[in-house]
């Protein structure tokens, strides 16, 4: 099991990170160590961690041009988070203080160093930004073959300057997700190990419609060990394993990666803990999803219950614990407490909080789930299936989480609400449609074998499916569903 070096420790005593190195000019080994673990950082997505030891770099040597270039590559890398105000202004700033570097430094070091200065370049609008920083960094790779992290970097700024992976009905790979491709391929031909390159391959083939594609990228980056502030590095493996059903899988890798933050969390409140801040309830909402999914939900209820508040409100919201709900809001108007309010038969009280709520503009998929939800309770199966059908435009595909607003599933409840409303014909395609994008849910198999036997249909292969994985300590209802 691979153990990714932490901290930046002496020159002397640690190795070079594996999965996460590419040689700088410098001539202090520090500086080399310093780069590297920002390097790891970067890779795991821990842009906060990533910008410190890059800093470090710097600060033990002025002159390491690809520390200023680290810096401000980690204000971009993050696909989630591409740009924002203040790393715009970052990224600038890093660039600007790496000039003298750069000038100074070799033709290779001041050629990469410069791709990342078309980036930052607030002459241009950000389209033509990403465009500019990809192209720019897509050329030297190709001319660089042997530059592995010049491949995935330029796989990233791919990714964040393409507006298409896929076209046509069968999904086939665009002219750039091509070369995306290609890059992730050549970075681990270079390195097997290369953190960056298995990262992107679990993005790029969960969003190009073939997880299983990615599935030894997942199984690579489950089966290392990792220092505190990697947590996002385990996590990714959950993606694919929740893509092909294994469930517990996606559990036991995002209990490690919730592991990792609270260790990580309690070294202090730098800037690589506050960004990860957001990243933790994601690796929370994985265990409670996976856990309730397949009604574990007394294991659910506990992990939440040592987490936080959020956690404890959506497991109650997904069991349908009403109560529970109301008592952990409060005072509190939120779509929760409308969901909440409906489902304990205050049909009148959530209709007058939805009101409320869209009055002033809340999110519009959690305003459609609720809309569906309050509609179903005062049995109004019209409204609620044409709110559910709204809710799945406003949300999206959303390939890169778990089921959408998993603790209120729309697909769930769209279909149980088709079932209510003797129209089992349609309840059975979307049961279908989302077993392909989650395959293995016990729930969905569930709603699948009620909608076939409503039909007069064999619902032998659903219901053994969802005896085998049903872990709950009664039966599913229907109303359990969404």
């Amino acid at each position: 099991m691979l153990l990714l070096a932490g901290g930046i420790p002496a020159a002397a005593q640690a190795p070079l990170v594996a999965g996460a190195h590419r040689e700088i000019a410098t001539a202090v080994p520090a500086a080399q160590i310093a780069f590297d673990r920002g390097l790891v950082m970067l890779y795991a997505f821990n842009i906060g961690g990533a910008r410190q030891a890059f800093r470090a770099a710097e600060a033990i040597d002025s002159g390491a041009t690809l520390a200023y270039f680290g810096e401000a590559v980690a204000e971009t890398v993050d696909i989630n988070r591409p740009t924002t105000p203040d790393g715009e202004r970052r990224g600038a700033d890093a660039i600007a203080r790496g000039r003298a570097a750069a000038a100074a430094g070799s033709a290779d070091e001041r050629a990469l160093f410069e791709t990342a200065a078309l980036r930052f370049d607030q002459r241009r609008s950000q389209k033509e930004r990403f465009s500019a920083y990809f192209r720019a960094l897509q050329a030297y790779a190709d001319a660089h073959p042997s530059d592995g992290m010049a491949s995935t970097l330029a796989a990233y700024a791919g990714w964040n300057a393409t507006d298409l992976l896929t076209q046509g009905a069968a999904d086939d790979l665009t002219a750039d997700a091509q070369v995306l491709a290609a890059d992730l391929d050549r970075s681990l031909a270079l390195d097997p190990n290369d953190l960056g390159a298995h990262h992107l391959r679990i993005h790029f083939w969960e969003q190009a419609h073939h997880p299983e594609r990615a599935l030894s990228d997942a199984n690579f980056l489950a089966s290392l060990s990792y220092d505190p502030g990697e947590s996002h590095l385990p996590h990714m493996a959950g993606h694919i394993y929740d893509r092909l059903g294994d469930y517990l899988q996606m559990v036991a890798v995002n209990r490690v990666a919730c592991a990792n933050d609270e260790v990580y969390f309690s070294q202090g409140h730098g800037d690589g803990q506050t960004y990860m801040q957001s990243y933790h309830a994601h690796d929370v909402d994985f265990v409670l999803y996976g856990l309730t999914t397949i009604g574990r939900n007394a294991d659910a209820a506990a992990f939440a219950a040592r987490d936080s508040d959020y956690g404890r409100e959506v497991v109650a919201l997904r069991l349908h614990d009403n109560r529970g709900v109301l008592g952990l809001l409060g005072d509190a108007i939120t779509t929760k407490r409308v969901i909440a309010e409906a489902r304990s038969g205050d049909v009148d009280g959530a209709r007058k909080d939805l009101a409320g709520l869209a009055a002033i503009g809340k999110n519009e998929t959690d305003l459609d789930i609720a809309t569906a939800v309050v509609a179903r309770a005062g049995h109004d199966d019209a409204a609620a299936i044409a709110a559910y059908r709204k809710a799945q435009v406003a949300a999206g595909s959303d390939l890169g989480d778990p089921k959408t607003h998993w603790w209120t599933p729309i697909a769930e409840g769209l279909g149980a609400t088709l079932l209510e409303a003797h129209q089992p014909a349609d309840a059975e395609r979307v049961f279908r449609d989302e077993l392909a994008r989650y395959p293995n849910d016990p729930r969905l198999e569930f709603g699948l074998a009620q909608a076939l036997v409503a039909q007069g249909k064999d619902d032998t292969i659903p219901r053994n499916a969802y005896l085998a994985g049903w872990k709950g300590e009664k039966p599913l209802e229907l109303a359990d569903l969404g």
